[in-house]
């Protein structure tokens, strides 16, 4: 059977975190259950709180936390909103020295579905050197777009350029 163990994970790292942080957690309950036996055992507001959880983990300092959060924003970004986290997400996406991390931030804007984030990402196409998280950006923006609607297959919001290896990119 399809058990859900991460967000009992998450538990373990926000217990060895803070106390404060683990007793915002997902309920014991949720913490594992079989998917196929439980279609439904996740109501709404587990899932309200679930979110708010991972907005405060994606908040925090420590990578590894964050880390486990973003993971848990792709795996169920289409349960939760973590739309207040949205900064966070792009900070990670700006800033971090790592591009695993960088990228796996990419991913979970793209999971969290958020607007503004997505819309982010688009302007900064053209200013991405790593050719990996460029082409993940794309990914995201396209698939964003073609479940928007009226902005389906626009070539103009999804770009054209590609990175270059001096840096910026290039009009090819």
């Amino acid at each position: 059977s399809i058990m859900f163990v991460l967000p009992a994970f998450v538990g373990d790292i926000c217990a060895q975190r803070s106390q404060h942080i683990s007793a915002m957690l997902v309920p014991d309950e949720i913490a594992h259950f079989d998917a196929r036996a439980y279609p439904r055992a996740v109501t709404a507001e587990v899932w309200d709180r679930f979110g708010e959880n991972l907005i405060a983990a994606l908040k925090d300092e420590h990578d590894g936390f964050r880390s486990a959060a973003m993971r848990l924003v792709i795996q169920y970004g289409r349960h939760v909103d973590v739309s207040d986290a949205r900064f966070d997400l792009v900070r990670i996406y700006r800033e971090h020295e790592n591009p695993r991390m960088r990228r796996m931030a990419v991913v979970a804007i793209g999971a969290s579905g958020n607007d503004w984030a997505i819309d982010f990402l688009r302007r900064s196409l053209e200013f991405e050197q790593s050719k990996t998280i460029w082409h993940t950006m794309l990914a995201v923006i396209a698939a964003h777009d073609a479940s928007d609607g009226p902005q389906r297959g626009d070539p103009v919001k999804v770009g054209g350029s590609r990175p270059r290896a001096g840096g910026g990119v290039s009009a090819e």
